[in-house]
């Protein structure tokens, strides 16, 4: 009964393997097959995808055919490998089908005009037709290599270790700006702490100053109508009044006029009157 079991095991596995090894030889004739159109298609009509200065003309439809097979066929089978064996996540997943479809896509085109236009010669086509149909493959072939280099950025951008560093700079620019907030929110606390304080200070320092400067500017003007300039040292403990006085003595003194009582009374009288009277 074992035996009989391990035999149907056996049997199943050869068949299987016989399924496999099956579709794998008709995948590759496909394969073969589509390849071979395509490299016919990029032959046929884009034989100077190349300046003649770069490759000559004999060599240039070669060198385009293996271009195209390399675009549409090589790049559908490299992604669907991608797609099979080497994505990390869906979105890789998804990345490597739908860049394998468009690519999939461009070898149809390519293998369906080529046998409609170039097969049996069923059609005949004008010059013109020609140009034309090389043109739109240009177009298509310049849309195919940016959506396939994109996609390139795209599957490694969505690769696990990617995202893995993406959230680690996200976490870190988040560190930062909170500490530029803190940073931001403590200068202006301090800033405030400064105002404060200045503007604790502020009135008696101001109203310091402005007596200062009012005794000055009396202390000037008086002298100035005294006739005499007050000196600057040694009389700052004197009164206004003492201080115009003793000017007035030195300038009577200077007349000849003496300091008698005639000049007493004169200093009194102005002593008592405004300077500015």
């Amino acid at each position: 009964m074992s035996e009989n079991k391990y035999t149907t095991k056996k049997n199943k596995k050869a068949s299987n393997l016989q399924a496999s090894d099956t579709f794998m030889i008709f995948a590759g004739i496909i394969f073969a097959a589509s390849a071979a159109f395509t490299f016919a298609f990029f032959y046929t009509f884009l034989p100077g995808i190349f300046p003649p200065d770069v490759l000559s003309e004999s060599i240039a439809p070669w060198v385009s055919g293996g271009l195209g097979v390399a675009i549409f066929d090589g790049g559908a089978l490299a992604w669907l490998i991608v797609y099979l064996k080497g994505c990390d996540n869906e979105d890789q997943r998804n990345i490597a089908m739908s860049t394998s479809m468009i690519d999939i896509v461009g070898s149809a085109l390519a293998t369906l005009t080529q046998l409609l236009l170039g097969g049996q010669a069923l059609v005949a086509l004008e010059q013109t037709t020609r140009d034309g149909i090389g043109w739109g493959a240009l177009i298509f072939i310049s849309i195919c290599l940016t959506f396939n280099f994109v996609s390139v950025w795209r599957f490694h951008k969505n690769s696990d270790e990617s995202k893995l560093a993406q959230r680690e700079a996200d976490r870190l620019a988040v560190l930062r700006n909170a500490e530029d907030e803190s940073m931001d929110h403590y200068d202006q606390l301090l800033a405030q702490e400064i105002k404060d304080n200045l503007a604790a200070i502020a009135p008696e320092e101001a109203k310091k100053k402005a007596q200062e400067l009012v005794r000055q500017r009396r202390d000037f003007e008086r002298a100035n109508t005294a006739g005499t300039r007050l000196p600057t040292d040694g009389i700052e403990n004197a009164s206004l009044e003492d201080r115009i006085a003793d000017l007035l003595t030195e300038k009577l003194a200077g007349l000849g006029l003496g300091t008698g009582g005639g000049g007493d009374q004169q200093i009194d009288d102005h002593q008592g009157t405004d300077p500015k009277n």
